[in-house]
């Protein structure tokens, strides 16, 4: 284990032991994160706006990078792995702004846990978070033992359980 794994296992811990606050009772913001390993694209997320009503300004999405790459489809912000110092700490200002704005809903998009993904799910201030089964589930609301090509299912499943929670 390296000193920046060390790190960011240290922050995942802190940060899961903050709970947000708050009744989800409308999804009106939603963040969304995806890495070059997703299967998410832009039919599912026009199919995902479709379905659950919210409008397309309401989305926000962080794709994570490896590296500068022709995978970005999609508007927002992108963050690239070499741009967490050895400490875990994020050097990019706008992934702050991503971070403290207040969401309704988190969806991770991205199969494999990484500390990284952890940490960013753990940091985003959503009051609902949703995503792939497997790693540290405690960070979620719902998760979904799904092959991670399956988006349209994670989606459909997505949507029918909100609408019996009767959030959209």
């Amino acid at each position: 284990m390296g000193i920046q794994s060390y790190f960011l296992k240290k922050k995942i811990k802190a940060a899961a032991k903050i709970k947000i606050s708050g009744e989800l009772t409308k999804v009106q913001k939603v963040a969304i994160l995806v890495d070059e390993t997703s299967a998410f694209r832009d039919k599912h997320y026009k199919n995902l706006i479709k379905l659950m009503n919210v409008s397309d300004e309401h989305f926000n999405i962080l794709t994570i990078k490896s590296k500068k790459s022709n995978y970005n489809e999609f508007k927002g912000l992108v963050l690239l792995t070499n741009e967490v110092n050895w400490k875990g700490e994020f050097n990019a200002v706008e992934l702050h702004h991503f971070m403290d704005k207040p969401y309704d809903l988190l969806i991770n998009f991205i199969p494999k846990h990484t500390a990284l993904t952890e940490l960013l799910v753990t940091q985003v201030h959503a009051l609902f978070k949703v995503g792939f089964a497997g790693g540290t589930q405690d960070f979620y609301n719902i998760t979904f033992n799904l092959e991670s090509e399956k988006v349209d299912v994670f989606i459909t499943e997505l949507v029918k359980y909100l609408k019996i929670l009767k959030v959209i």
